[in-house]
């Protein structure tokens, strides 16, 4: 990969590839880089997740090397077995930087003809070895019985983690239907009668990753594998063997209802859309991915092979899914409350662990399990965008933001953007309150019911982001902040839904109770820092009213939901709105957004 501006750099880019120096002493200084990088992935659980999956691979499978490499590994040891590592670098030179492996990916505003002369004066000296690409895809399967099994495994954080891993036959080769982004999306959906909608309703999870990562650890010709990593809560974590079930019949599910050629067709909708509009990368990441989309796909999908899905294969999908059974997966409970159990140690990481079978009982279950009445497929996603059009000027346009319209409950700011010409908007909505200097416990309360808001909006917010309309809300000294950026033209689908919310806010007892606890969590984390905290203490000194965090952690535990819910009340009747709208939208939909917003908080009971 090369971006360049002179046939000068394009040839001494060339001369890496054609004289290496391979000096000993670069050789060293690379030695101490790759030692400094295995220590800081060292610290992170989920590379040590990974090279304890490497340590229970089969013998002789590339899969079983240490691959993230240091200092022992790549002096210490084949020092002492005689070994120079100088030489051996050179060795793996002659043998695979051979012009007949390699791929090369060059943009610059020069000419085509150029660019060719250039690349052909300086890579025809690469040498050939005429042998064919190297490939695994001799090797046998990576893992034997050990794989699927359960492993405690003692994490860095601490945190609660359930992973389950699906060692599957190597499936690149079927990416214009991308059956296993097919199954990452629905297993790692997070919206109505998805798994992490049930596991959040239950106070299970706060997170949950499904999926494959087309990189060449996890889809290579060896094998794939697909993966599901849910972070727990101390409820999750009490509740594990239900966490595995949950997911297994929501697998269990999509078996039985088999390839869903709506969900296809949406998700391939969305995949168009993204890459039609997908804005300009940093040229040195463009080309990168360009010359590494040369080594996995046929010419006429170097650019859309790793995005775009073409074709719909049904028995492809189900055959995928179907691979995906109990008996097969690899079980990883992560947590600090196994530490007592494992006195199994992974070499490279010193990763403490434990393995043993699967429970007997447990897979009964889980086999047995019929489908949860609460685990269904998405319904369809409302804020797809579908016209795509530029919105004719309705009011003289200036250089910055004006003032559209000035009432006693709202100032709306807006501009249309007539320089860049996307299809896309941007809405801010600042919602003000004179409630919120009166005392620390409505500063706490609007707090709180932010948290809550987001979390009432997530199903329905996740549906929204998959779609690229993105939001925010934020609490603020004066109210909250309420942002919204994408497609134009289900903007205000996504706008009304979020007024909808705050407009009709309830929330349960145990949700209120939750929040408060996470809330007074986070108030304790801020005060420990100490540099949050001295910021702080400069407005408490410098502002008339400021509630500090302090403040706020003293009064939090006093506060109860009947007070919250009766604060609600009171403050969506005593608002000020500030908001601005720009981008691909008419001053007359912006002015009708505020109305809406002020009609539903502001007149409504």
């Amino acid at each position: 990969m090369l971006t360049c501006m002179s046939g000068y750099y394009v040839d001494r880019f060339c001369h890496f590839f054609t004289s290496p120096i391979l000096a000993q002493s670069s050789v060293e200084r690379e030695i101490e880089a790759v030692d400094s990088e295995f220590h800081l992935a060292s610290q992170v659980d989920s590379c040590r997740l990974q090279q304890l999956r490497n340590h229970i691979a089969v013998s002789g499978h590339p899969m079983s090397n240490f691959l993230w490499g240091n200092r022992v590994s790549l002096k210490e040891n084949p020092t002492e077995k005689g070994i120079n590592i100088h030489e051996r670098v050179k060795e793996f030179y002659k043998k695979f930087y051979s012009s007949g492996y390699m791929t090369l990916a060059v943009i610059s505003q020069d000419t085509l003809d150029i660019l060719e002369q250039w690349v052909t004066e300086s890579f025809s000296n690469i040498p050939n070895n005429n042998q064919p690409r190297p490939t695994f895809s001799s090797y046998p399967k990576p893992f034997d019985n050990k794989f699927n099994r359960l492993y405690k495994v003692v994490p860095i954080k601490d945190t609660h983690q359930l992973h389950l891993s699906w060692c599957l036959p190597p499936l690149h080769q079927l990416y214009r239907t991308k059956p296993l982004h097919y199954l990452g999306w629905l297993v790692g959906h997070e919206g109505e009668g998805s798994i992490m909608s049930l596991l959040k309703r239950k106070h299970y999870a706060v997170s949950l990753v499904a999926g494959n990562s087309s990189e060449g650890y996890e889809m290579n010709t060896s094998f794939s594998l697909f993966q599901c990593s849910i972070t727990l809560t101390d409820k999750g974590y009490d509740n594990i063997v239900e966490c595995c079930a949950i997911v297994f019949q929501y697998i269990k599910m999509l078996q039985q209802v088999g390839a869903v050629e709506r969900i296809f067709r949406e998700m391939q909708s969305l995949e168009d859309t993204s890459f039609t509009f997908r804005e300009a990368e940093d040229p040195i990441e463009y080309v990168e991915w360009i010359c590494e989309a040369m080594q996995l796909f046929p010419s006429n999908h170097y650019l859309t092979g790793r995005f775009l899905m073409f074709d719909y294969q049904p028995e492809v999908i189900q055959r995928v899914q179907d691979m995906l059974v109990p008996e097969a997966a690899n079980i990883v409970f992560m947590s600090p409350r196994v530490t007592g159990e494992c006195a199994s140690h992974e070499p490279w990481f010193g990763t403490s662990y434990t393995v043993q079978d699967v429970p007997s009982d447990w897979l009964d279950q889980w086999r047995s399990l019929p489908c949860h009445l609460k685990l269904h497929i998405p319904s369809i996603n409302p804020f797809i965008a579908t016209e795509f059009k530029l919105k004719d000027i309705d009011q003289h346009t200036s250089q910055y933001p004006s003032v559209a319209k000035d009432t006693p409950h709202y100032k709306l700011w807006y501009r249309l953007d007539d320089i860049f010409k996307l299809f896309r908007a941007r809405i801010h909505i600042h919602i003000m309150s004179s409630r919120l200097s009166q005392s620390a416990e409505s500063a706490v309360m609007v707090d709180l019911l932010v948290e809550l808001l987001l979390h009432n909006v997530a199903e329905i917010g996740y549906q929204a982001e998959i779609a690229q309309l993105s939001y925010s809300l934020v609490a603020e000294r004066s109210g909250m902040v309420m942002k919204l950026f994408g497609f134009d033209h289900k903007i205000s689908v996504l706008y009304k839904t979020l007024v909808d919310h705050i407009s009709s806010f309830e929330t349960t007892e145990e949700d209120f109770v939750t929040f408060k606890s996470e809330l007074k969590k986070s108030y304790h984390n801020n005060v420990i820092k100490a540099k949050k905290l001295s910021k702080q203490m400069r407005l408490k000194v410098l502002e008339q009213v400021f509630w500090s965090t302090i403040d706020k952690l003293e009064v939090i535990e006093g506060i109860s939901s009947a007070n919250f819910m009766e604060f609600v009340q009171l403050f969506k009747q005593e608002l000020y709105v500030e908001a601005l709208v720009q981008g691909n939208i008419t001053s007359q939909e912006a002015i009708e957004q505020m109305e809406y917003l002020c009609w539903l908080v502001t007149v409504l009971p």
